[in-house]
């Protein structure tokens, strides 16, 4: 995929941690690049980046020791006749970038999508929280695909986040009852009003939260008003969260 995106490209940028690159982050390389070109990611970590309006490709240099992506990932608005390829990147969610930890947000494209030989991880919400301090959390999607008609997956990894566990005294916080189920996990892709292709992808759900009344596992795949193509792919849903008893 690499020689046949190098092949392809208009300009190629390169992103770096060494002294003297060109671009030491991928956001700046995306936002020198034209439709067209390819910002070629060496090896290190990196943070997330926002594809928004131009098909740009953004891959990794080597699939031996591949770029890690440590926040969220955003690709938005390609244009018809354009297109925007992730490839071989590790991908990971974080809460702290945008209204959600999914690892990847690919919205409202009319050109194509294409994330190829990807791990992508949502954000792991963290808990337990003690009643009373802030409503628990469902399990983010490793990836969420919204209203875009032409997605191709390939080869790529996906597992859903964590659905956040309670723990802690219901008594003394008015409502706190409905806190105390384990919130769900979250699912591996989640399709929304778009038409996605899967060949060769594993998909994991994320494991429910524990609480008096477990949440239950993500599954590996929900789509809503969607359209999914699934080739020699494997889909598998988390386990519930444990029965925790409350404190009294």
């Amino acid at each position: 995929m690499l020689a046949s995106s190098l092949a392809h490209a208009g300009h190629v940028l390169v992103v770096s941690h060494d002294a003297g690159a060109p671009y030491a982050t991928i956001q700046a390389a995306i936002d020198a690049a034209a439709p067209g070109d390819l910002v070629l990611v060496k090896g290190g970590a990196f943070g997330g980046f926002a594809v928004d309006g131009k098909g740009v490709d953004v891959v990794a240099d080597s699939l031996t020791v591949p770029g890690s992506v440590t926040s969220q990932v955003r690709v938005a608005n390609i244009p018809l006749g354009q297109r925007c390829l992730l490839s071989g990147l590790n991908l990971n969610g974080d809460a702290a970038i945008g209204p959600t930890g999914a690892a990847v947000v690919v919205a409202h494209c009319d050109g194509a999508v294409r994330i190829d030989r990807c791990t992508a991880l949502a954000w792991r919400t963290p808990g337990p929280l003690a009643c009373g301090s802030i409503a628990p959390k469902s399990g983010w999607p490793a990836i969420a695909v919204l209203d875009c008609p032409n997605v191709a997956l390939r080869d790529c990894a996906l597992t859903g986040g964590d659905g956040q566990s309670w723990s802690g005294d219901a008594s003394g916080y008015p409502g706190c009852g409905a806190l105390e189920a384990g919130v769900a996990g979250g699912v591996g892709l989640f399709v929304h009003t778009s038409a996605v292709a899967l060949g060769g992808c594993a998909l994991r759900g994320g494991p429910g939260g524990a609480g008096p009344l477990g949440g239950t596992g993500g599954e590996g795949l929900r789509a809503i008003e969607s359209e999914v193509y699934v080739a020699l792919s494997n889909l598998w849903g988390a386990s519930g969260g444990e029965h925790v008893a409350a404190a009294r």
